[in-house]
């Protein structure tokens, strides 16, 4: 029992020594911190008081400098008025200077939307000019068809009349043409030979213009209609046409022209009543070249058969 009781007290020793050793350990390592703490704190309170220095001798510096400073104030103070005067036009001139950028700006605003308006008003003076123009346009188009209509309406009563008048005078001399001068200046560069081919060129041409239906017009709806009317018409003025060109002789060959023509209008005139039937000039043309082609042919035959005579 001795035994345990000693061993118990030795281990018991042991723990408290090590405690201790370690105890010591803290301390000594708590000692040579706070001994670091204490040089470093001695370093810093030395820069610091090296620092204080310096501070007094600049502070004893600008005590110097403040002095002079107030010596110089005393002598400059009579011109503070003059300073004050100076700053009060600095800042007068800067709110001029801003007011002139605001003017400005506002000068530059107006101006954008004068020349906005401006363009505005020249597109719309544009467009009341376009239609302006457009209507007046429009206005001399519509006049001049009508001026256009008139002049051809009085033109064809005047064909019409002339025509009346020729059927009911029935004065020939008044169509007579000098034939020998006629018949000459359409036989220049002529012979028989080509006068029966000119000819019949022409009858070639009547022939087709009949075959294609290209002799006269009608506006009625029906086919069948419409074709008889046509038929009419150019049978009408080619029953004329052959009763003139059987006519023909080397003096009546004006008369015969001219009646001709006069057939044309006034059947022209009686077609506006048959759904505006009407006969087409080009037909016409053919068939009165068709009259001077045989009558320069008439006069080649007359010509060569007095030859004959003659030989």
């Amino acid at each position: 029992m001795l035994n345990i009781a000693f061993i118990s007290l030795i281990v018991l020793l042991v723990i408290i020594i090590m405690i201790l050793l370690q105890r010591k350990s803290k301390t000594d390592q708590h000692f040579r911190s706070l001994q670091e703490n204490l040089d470093h704190t001695r370093v810093k309170l030395a820069e610091t008081e090296a620092q204080h220095d310096d501070l007094n001798f600049e502070i004893s510096q600008l005590r110097i400098q403040n002095s002079g400073l107030k010596i110089q104030v005393d002598k400059v103070k009579k011109y503070q008025d003059i300073v004050d005067i100076e700053n009060y036009v600095e800042h007068r001139t800067l709110q001029a200077n801003g007011l002139l950028e605001v003017t400005k700006i506002n000068a530059d605003i107006m101006l954008q939307d004068i020349k906005s308006h401006i363009e505005q008003v020249r597109q719309f003076l544009q467009q009341v000019q376009k239609k302006a123009q457009q209507q007046a346009e429009a206005g001399t188009r519509a006049h001049l068809k009508s001026v256009y209509n008139q002049v051809m309406d009085q033109q064809e009563l005047e064909q019409i009349s002339q025509a009346l008048q020729h059927k009911i005078q029935s004065n020939k001399d008044q169509f007579f043409l000098p034939v020998p001068n006629l018949i000459s200046q359409l036989i220049d560069g002529f012979d028989e030979h080509a006068a029966a081919q000119n000819l019949l060129a022409v009858r070639c041409k009547i022939i087709d213009a009949m075959e294609q239906q290209a002799s006269a017009a009608c506006n009625y709806v029906d086919e069948d209609r419409r074709l008889a009317s046509i038929q009419l018409f150019s049978l009408v003025f080619n029953s004329r046409a052959d009763l003139y060109l059987a006519q023909l002789n080397l003096n009546n060959l004006g008369e015969l022209i001219q009646a001709l023509k006069d057939d044309f209008s006034l059947l022209n005139m009686h077609g506006i009543h048959f759904s505006q039937s009407q006969l087409f000039e080009s037909y016409r043309d053919l068939r009165v070249e068709e009259l001077k082609m045989a009558a320069i042919l008439l006069q080649l035959k007359q010509t060569e058969n007095a030859i004959r005579e003659s030989v």
